[in-house]
């Protein structure tokens, strides 16, 4: 479809939804919102010091409705696993979802599966909602992209991932262009940029010229600097101003998507210029609600660029600007669905918290980012909770949100991190092949925590016989459970081997690892083989910091290069009881009980709406509704 049909579609989708007739009109209905990272002890400290806004969900909680003590995660506590689990009701050793990665016995080593893309059978809470007459609403819900009918939402925009990775654009002006420019009184003076020579990874819409940039001269209004315009299909032409991200719309290979434009440099004497473009985001939209979202909106703003941003394509300043772009994004979706009346569930989640903690989570003196960095970061950690506790919290008390149950929970908290083992290059330097062909071991991390499969010859593809992986087992395990710190004290605060780990609910028949690792709190795990003989390595983004560590420059750019759970200053995927990786709960609403410090657990929460919605739970819920938290007595 042209793209000017195409929003007209939507804008007339939009007006339509005005006079719609509702299909399902009840008393209340009910909203969950997972925050990703969102912390239980980091909540506590913000409401002991009085932090939090009395118009935010949170206190309108403590006041109005439910509170929990802690919202106990599942092992491990991290945001796939914990999501299936949320959703379900059902545990890792129900439904296989394990870890954030782990191994499948139909492929092999060292392929494996992630959680965001495993197709589990324990039955979601929408799916529940659906089969008994409820309609559904999705903003972004983990898993819920339409795989099957157990990941499908009546209003839906999908979870869904780019496979594109952002880059870099570097521009000039043409030939005696600036000159030009600089001369002219005209304040309407264009000076067009092509890219710099020498960019392999530019996207064909610049290369093709489809998407322009231009200077244009301040030098009428006093000033001599210039302003960055952006051109975009359709002609348009708008400002990518210095302070702020720009949403390019536009349409690619027939679907909406959207690229966030981010100055990252402008030099005011030969008008080069450094832009940051930001990976297209592909939104499916099933139906004219959520089609009306993206008329009014745009489409979904692209993914957290954590890793544009160890990789240098977009600076500290820009990452924030997108991650509270998207934040801000993802609140005003849910009020427009709010708005309308033809769903009785809704599911919406905002990772803002978890990439801004992952970056910026410094509060241990055992980091080396503490005495320089402290003050800084955890400003900008505050100011994220708080913006999205104020921004649900005004959603919340407006007038069309009256008859709504809102629940707002979180995955995991966030453990601040001090250092990452080397995982894979650790049991190599013991002898074994880790990775490659005809492994030997597969390691599969989740942050804190890894399962270990020995590529045995019961598997697809495995080499080593029985008796051979009861020896690799015992012989892991005992080497594990020796590692020790610069303190002399154990790394590790669990390992075992799959007849362990009933207790810890992971005990998947197929699934689970021969071997399963967990740290304690301050050490995360790397897969990623090291470039030296070092296995532990101090975390910091900063390179300066990290050579003044003592680090060779390989090992500087090898931990400045990891990827959120990799090194990060924040990691989650711990198991449930470590400090810091306590979730939250909090619950407002018409049928909503009143408890302060209640006693929860993740796989309540299924159980618990369907208690509001007055429908049976998910087929394979295994606890019945957190206790008060639903006002009815129906479990």
């Amino acid at each position: 479809m042209h793209k000017l049909s195409y929003y007209l579609a939507l804008s007339l989708a939009t007006i339509s939804l005005a006079g719609c007739t509702t299909v399902s009109s009840p008393k209340t209905r009910t909203v969950l919102l997972t925050l990703d990272g969102a912390s239980d002890e980091y909540v506590d400290a913000l409401l002991a010091d009085d932090q939090l806004d009395q118009i935010g969900i949170i206190k309108q909680s403590q006041k109005k409705g439910y509170q929990a003590r802690e919202l106990t995660p599942i092992n491990v506590a991290s945001t796939g696993p914990s999501h299936v689990a949320i959703f379900s009701g059902a545990s890792p050793s129900k439904s296989g979802a394990v870890g954030q990665t782990f191994a499948v016995p139909n492929i092999e080593l060292p392929q494996g599966s992630d959680a965001f893309a495993y197709v589990s059978s324990a039955e979601t809470i929408v799916a529940a909602a659906r089969r008994q007459g409820k309609r559904t609403a999705c903003l972004a819900a983990p898993g819920f992209d339409g795989r099957t009918e157990n990941y499908v939402c009546d209003y839906m925009l999908n979870f869904v991932q780019s496979s594109q990775e952002s880059v870099v654009i570097k521009l000039a002006p043409i030939a005696g262009g600036l000159a030009d420019a600089r001369r002219s009184s005209d304040s309407e003076n264009l000076t067009w940029l092509v890219p710099q020579p020498n960019q392999s990874t530019l996207p064909k819409i610049i290369t093709d010229g489809l998407i322009g940039f231009a200077l244009q001269s301040r030098h009428g209004d006093g000033n001599k600097g210039f302003t960055l315009l952006v051109r975009s299909e359709d002609g348009r032409i708008n400002e990518l101003a210095s302070d702020r991200i720009f949403p390019l719309h536009r349409v690619e290979n027939g679907k909406p998507v959207t690229n966030a434009l981010w100055l990252n440099s402008m030099d005011p004497l030969t008008g080069e210029v450094e832009v940051y473009w930001g990976q297209p985001y592909y939104t499916d939209a099933n139906s004219n609600m959520a089609a009306a979202v993206i008329s009014k909106l745009g489409p979904w703003p692209g993914t957290l660029d954590a890793r544009g941003l160890h990789a240098g394509r977009i600076s500290e300043a820009g990452f924030d600007a997108l991650n509270e772009y998207q934040a801000k994004y993802a609140l005003d979706a849910l009020d427009l669905l709010l708005n309308h009346s033809d769903w009785d569930l809704l599911l919406g989640y905002l990772p803002y918290l978890d990439t801004v903690q992952h970056k910026y989570l410094v509060s241990s003196t055992l980091q080396l980012d503490h005495d320089t960095k402290t003050a800084l970061y955890s400003e900008k950690v505050k100011r994220a909770y708080l913006l999205l506790d104020r921004g649900i919290g005004e959603i919340a008390d407006k007038t069309h949100s009256k008859n709504t149950n809102f629940i707002v929970a979180s995955d995991h908290g966030m453990v601040p991190t001090h250092s990452a083992v080397a995982i894979s290059s650790l049991i190599e330097s013991w002898g074994y092949a880790v990775g490659g062909k005809h492994p030997d071991i597969g390691i599969f991390t989740s942050g804190a925590s890894a399962h270990i499969y020995i590529n045995s010859d019961d598997r697809i593809g495995g080499h080593i016989s029985r008796k051979r992986k009861l020896e690799i087992v015992q012989d892991l395990q005992d080497r594990l459970r020796e590692l020790k710190d610069s303190s002399n004290s154990p790394i590790f605060a669990f390992v075992g081997t799959r007849e362990a780990l009933s207790d810890l609910a992971i005990d998947h028949d197929a699934n689970t690892g021969d071997l399963f690792i967990s740290t304690v709190a301050g050490f995360s795990l790397d897969s990623r083989k090291s470039p030296t003989r070092r296995y532990i390595f101090p975390l910091s983004f900063d390179r300066e910091t990290l050579a003044k560590s003592g680090l060779s420059h390989a090992e500087v750019e090898h931990v400045a290069g990891g990827f959120l759970n990799q090194g990060s200053p924040g990691v989650h995927g711990h198991i449930a009881g470590t400090p810091g990786i306590g979730a939250i709960l909090y619950g407002k609403g018409p049928d909503i009980g009143k408890i302060s410090n209640g006693a929860a657990n993740m796989l309540q929460l299924a159980p618990s709406i369907a208690c509001l919605l007055d429908i049976a739970p998910p087929a394979g819920a295994l606890s019945g509704p957190v206790a008060g938290l639903c006002k009815s007595t129906r479990k």
